[in-house]
């Protein structure tokens, strides 16, 4: 169960880092 929990966190830790990325590149290309 502990390895279940722990993929799935990185799963949302690699959604978050490429929604940044993603925000960052919209702010950057805006500017």
């Amino acid at each position: 169960m502990a390895i279940v929990v722990q993929m799935s966190t990185v799963k949302k830790a690699e959604t978050e880092i490429q929604s940044s990325q993603v925000k960052s590149m919209i702010y950057y290309g805006s500017g």
